[in-house]
């Protein structure tokens, strides 16, 4: 289950694909300012041959429970682990935590703040995943743990 879109996920799931890895994909609807980013990420999909649902935001409690993992970007990650996403990811992050269903973010290097988030203000849109709520992030780097992404990113890029 995905939400928002992530050009990041969204070659993942291809790679995936290519790999004959199983799967279906539920994106919630994700709509904001007049877009529906669920819409965007299943017509992407669809042009390789990946089947993918939309789902109503409501629903995101109910179907996180039933989903096999949470695959999420990243627009920001803070060194404590945190990270920003387009919207409903705090629902779907919060719901999937309540289910105990794994959350995965997938991002690269780029995305590394190598700032504190403490006065972070946010754009319309986007929602703050406390680092609690994500079980890993997949990097370049390999699996890392929320308390393990901010080291490995200073010795990589900031050295």
């Amino acid at each position: 289950m995905t939400c928002s879109f992530s050009s990041t996920v969204y070659d993942a799931l291809i790679l995936a694909q290519k790999q004959d890895k199983d799967f279906r994909v539920t994106a919630t609807r994700s709509y904001f300012n007049n877009r529906s980013y669920g819409e965007m990420t299943c017509d992407h999909l669809s042009k390789h041959q990946i089947s993918c649902d939309i789902c109503a935001d409501n629903e995101i409690p109910r179907l996180a429970a039933s989903a096999d993992m949470i695959l999420l970007g990243a627009d920001t990650v803070f060194p404590d682990g945190s990270l920003i996403n387009g919207c409903p990811s705090l629902m779907l992050a919060q719901s999937a935590s309540q289910a105990g269903t794994p959350l995965f973010s997938i991002c690269d290097k780029y995305k590394y703040k190598n700032t504190s988030n403490k006065s972070e203000t946010l754009e319309p849109g986007f929602e703050k995943i406390d680092a609690g709520l994500v079980t890993k992030f997949i990097t370049e780097y390999g699996l890392l743990g929320p308390g393990e992404i901010g080291g490995c990113w200073k010795i990589h890029i900031w050295s």
